[in-house]
């Protein structure tokens, strides 16, 4: 069993449980990203993330700027 709330880790599963005990979809992580997630992902790499994800907040124009991976 995996936990992740990333969906490109999860594109190697086979079923998504959110946080909790409550099933979070039905379908492949392909056929969940369609049904459920609108809009666009942009990936962005820097030299200084606590700094980009600051500038990024800031901007207000993105309904969501998380950092993942190693930071």
């Amino acid at each position: 069993m995996v936990t992740t709330h990333y969906m490109d880790e999860a594109e190697h599963c086979q079923g998504l449980l959110p946080s909790g005990w409550a099933i979070g979809g039905y379908g492949s992580p392909q056929e969940i990203k369609v049904q459920q997630m609108h809009g666009q992902v942009l990936e962005v790499a820097c030299d200084q993330p606590d700094g980009g994800h600051s500038v990024l907040r800031r901007l207000g124009v993105f309904e969501e700027v998380a950092l993942y991976g190693v930071v």
